[in-house]
């Protein structure tokens, strides 16, 4: 039996894996991911984490909770359009009017489609000055 092996340029494999690391940093950059902390703490401080249960483990946390996380999630990810399905659901008065302003201020220039039942919320996104909100109404 014949015994094959393939030469491989080492500038050709050290070309590859700095191309490679160059496509990564791009997609991090584009990402937002050097002011991902700072944006993820501001969302989970708004609907109504504090500092313990940040740095805590997930495992600690209720389900309600864990739903605001997963939420929080949703609010730092950069995209065209962001989908919300119920988002004010396991959130108490003061965390809905912080998400209703995040919504319209830092999320002016993202689509935005949102199932809800919270009329009053949904009536937040009809500010005038901003995009208004892709509204779904389940009754």
């Amino acid at each position: 039996m014949a015994n094959h092996t393939i030469d491989v340029d080492p500038d050709d494999e050290v070309d590859a894996a700095v191309s490679m690391l160059e496509s990564m940093q791009l997609s991090l950059e584009a990402m937002g991911s050097a002011s991902l902390e700072a944006r993820a703490r501001t969302v989970l401080i708004g609907l109504g984490f504090k500092t313990e249960q940040i740095e805590g483990p997930m495992s600690r946390l209720s389900g309600g909770w864990q739903t605001r996380a997963a939420l929080a999630a949703a609010l730092i990810q950069r995209t065209d359009v962001l989908m919300l399905d119920e988002p004010t659901n396991f959130l108490d008065l003061p965390a809905v009017i912080w998400l209703q302003h995040y919504l319209t201020a830092e999320l002016a220039n993202t689509t935005l489609v949102v199932t809800t039942h919270d009329r009053d919320f949904a009536d937040a996104g009809k500010c005038p000055g901003h995009s208004y909100w892709g509204l779904l109404f389940s009754s």
